[in-house]
């Protein structure tokens, strides 16, 4: 009975956790897969959505949002997984290409990507892909391979809003380096404790969950507000 408050996005934990004193400082992998499902037809006019996963329930818990979204909205797709750790996703891609896929939604961990990326490179798979933005992606490609590419994210340093130009100019000051997701998700935590802090009628582990559940606080990724 202890608040926590986390930045990890698996659907599994809103699915299997059943704890009041939870709070997730990011939306959930069901919000982002759909969005990355819904812009890959929108924006490309896709008719087949190749789904590039890791088995994990990281990887699987959006690979079934993003089918649950398909079979709704009458899109084919093909699911590709992979076990974290793999050291050659060639197999997985080869089948992407074989089965058409007009757009490739990927869901992977950071190794993981950056091997794709220069995989679906080396086996000129010229489609678009939508995937993770990390640095930690990045410093991992050459820019050719991941040339074109989108990303669903809740958090780039390039945002000009006026908070996260501070925070990203105080982070660089500090650490030499541009902030990225995680750095600026755990900075929204400790400022949405400091809030309920000072909110709570007192600073008991109930009085503390309360005051989380009714936050409304501008942070690097907009208005904090709590649902169930």
């Amino acid at each position: 009975k202890i608040p926590l408050l986390i930045g990890a996005t698996s659907a599994a934990l809103t699915d299997n956790i059943d704890n009041p004193y939870f709070h997730r400082l990011r939306c959930s992998d069901t919000i982002m897969a759909e969005v990355a499902a819904s812009y890959a037809v929108s924006n490309y006019g896709a008719k087949k959505i190749g789904i590039f996963y890791c088995s994990d329930d990281y990887g699987s818990g959006a690979m079934h949002t993003i089918t649950k979204w398909c079979d709704a909205n009458g899109v084919e797709y093909y699911e590709a997984g992979h076990n974290a750790g793999d050291k050659d996703l060639s197999t997985q891609i080869l089948k992407v290409k074989e089965e058409n896929c007009d757009v490739v939604i990927m869901w992977a961990h950071d190794d993981e990507c950056a091997l794709a990326a220069r995989q679906f490179y080396e086996q000129g798979l010229n489609m678009p892909v939508t995937t993770i933005a990390t640095p930690q992606v990045y410093s991992l490609c050459n820019a050719e391979w991941i040339e074109g590419w989108n990303y669903v994210t809740d958090f780039i340093a390039e945002n000009p809003s006026e908070l996260v130009q501070t925070f990203s100019k105080n982070y660089d000051e500090k650490y030499g380096s541009t902030p990225e997701i995680y750095a600026a998700t755990y900075y929204n935590g400790v400022y949405a404790f400091a809030d309920a802090a000072k909110r709570a009628t007192s600073l008991e582990s109930a009085d503390l969950c309360e005051a989380l559940k009714t936050i409304n606080l501008d942070t690097l990724y907009g208005v904090y507000t709590a649902n169930e």
